[in-house]
């Protein structure tokens, strides 16, 4: 019997640990870990579980018609995957999920979370308002994302991203969750010319970084890019 003492996550938000369980036995839901670089969902595989993010961290991409990989989204522990496309009834996965290090998923049928069991438990109908709320909140980021990938220069790509992660982490001093590969890949950006900028706006006073930690340090300059 899966526990739900690890599990955390909006999509059980307001069910209680004792219903959590019920529910998970209820839908059989599992559990598998993945070693940092292993495929857990490949582009075309069938899908038709909504995949829990336990521990670890999972990157979202996909492939653009020149065959280059762009992040989609980078998942932490409560973040959700695949539930947007089964719940479009989409069959086929149109995105690769990998996992970014170990990490160990919870797979849901989707089919049995959304509907009521013989036994009908109450929880079902939390469940479904969690998975509503999850989907308005992953149409935001991806109307976010689109916002970067529209402004006019790759420096205005970046000013908006760092911008908007200072804004969520309440602090000039932040890290992000990418690589310099990785950010690159979820701006839509060649790497080296990622690493340019990047170093032409250190050299303007913009910005400080080491690694994935960054600093403001102009920020009306930013958002004069």
């Amino acid at each position: 019997m899966i526990s739900s003492l690890n599990i955390k996550s909006p999509l059980f938000e307001g069910i209680g640990d004792d219903d959590l369980d019920s529910m998970l036995c209820c839908i059989g839901a599992n559990i598998a870990s993945f070693a940092r670089g292993a495929n857990i969902v490949c582009t075309g595989d069938e899908i038709s579980n909504i995949g829990v993010v336990l521990s670890g961290e999972v990157h979202v991409s996909k492939d653009d018609v020149f065959g280059r990989r762009q992040i989609m989204a980078n998942l932490k522990p409560g973040d959700t995957f695949s539930e947007v496309f089964v719940c479009s009834g989409i069959e086929e996965s149109p995105v690769t999920v990998t996992a970014a290090t170990n990490a160990d998923i919870l797979f849901i049928d989707y089919a049995s979370s959304i509907k009521r069991c013989t036994k009908s438990c109450t929880f079902h109908t939390k469940l479904i308002e969690n998975m509503l709320s999850i989907l308005a909140q992953k149409n935001i980021a991806l109307s976010t994302k689109i916002d970067y990938l529209s402004t006019k220069s790759l420096r205005s790509r970046i000013a908006a991203y760092l911008l908007n992660e200072s804004r969520k982490q309440a602090s000039d001093l932040f890290c992000i969750p990418f690589s310099r590969n990785g950010l690159a890949e979820y701006l839509g950006a060649d790497r080296s010319a990622l690493s340019r900028e990047l170093s032409r706006m250190k050299a303007d006073g913009l910005i400080e970084y080491w690694k994935n930690s960054f600093k403001i340090i102009d920020k009306d300059g930013l958002r004069r890019v």
